[in-house]
């Protein structure tokens, strides 16, 4: 008879590795093509949160989907699913991310060619190394985005970040600018939003620019770490 603390265990587990890994995924897209990558956070039928991931613009079907537990990439009437996607990222990353940029005909970069860092770039590698963590911790860390198709806009995690002026993106030209807010979740509640316009928020009236950050700590990891309010909340 299974162990119903030691199963919830492991699938807390594998939950976080997971979402680990989908941004990983993301962040090494965005570093081998210079094709613009932008990301959504959705819902399917049965309630599974998975990151759509994009290139140029949203308009497009084609797309990479990351779940938990399936990888799928659609282009046009084509379908591919990877149920190992984890497995085949860690054992041949760059193989496994050229195939998946190559599977939705995006140019791919040399492999002596560098990205410029792009705020979207920025933003990514912050939500990675934020939730990286996570690693060996007894709270669930998610990162959730500010807007999606099953509960529309978070506005109650919106009030936590008075920097960020709802009233301003209810006039903005853009489709769902709600959408470029990602909110680093511990237990439910939200304690860092990142944008990717590049802009960290910390709760009350805190923001930073990523690039000016990065341009001191030199890595998206130390920026994390020495983050004040991300670091009281995780030690």
């Amino acid at each position: 008879m299974s162990n119903p603390i030691i199963d919830s265990s492991i699938l807390s587990r594998s939950k976080q590795r997971s979402e680990i890994m989908a941004w990983r995924v993301v962040v090494a897209l965005s570093r081998s093509t210079n094709t613009k990558v932008l990301v959504r956070g959705a819902y399917d039928d049965e309630s599974n949160y998975s990151l759509v991931v994009h290139f140029r613009d949203f308009s497009s079907e084609d797309c990479i989907e990351i779940q938990r537990d399936v990888l799928t990439v659609q282009c046009g009437n084509s379908r591919r699913t990877y149920y190992d996607w984890i497995d085949r990222k860690n054992a041949r990353p760059v193989a496994f991310i050229n195939g998946l940029l190559e599977d939705l005909n995006v140019p791919i970069l040399d492999d002596n060619a560098t990205v410029a860092p792009t705020p979207e770039l920025l933003s990514y590698q912050i939500i990675s190394e934020c939730l990286i963590q996570s690693v060996g911790s007894t709270h669930t860390w998610e990162c959730r985005c500010g807007a999606d198709n099953v509960y529309g806009t978070r506005t109650h995690w919106f009030k936590d970040f008075p920097k960020i002026d709802l009233s301003k993106l209810a006039h903005s030209s853009e489709a769902a600018p709600e959408q470029q807010f990602w909110f680093i979740l511990r237990n439910s509640v939200p304690v860092i939003c990142v944008s990717t316009k590049g802009t960290i928020f910390t709760p009350h009236s805190y923001a930073y620019q990523a690039e000016n950050l990065l341009a001191l700590d030199r890595s998206a990891w130390h920026l994390v770490t020495n983050l004040p309010r991300f670091v009281a909340w995780t030690g």
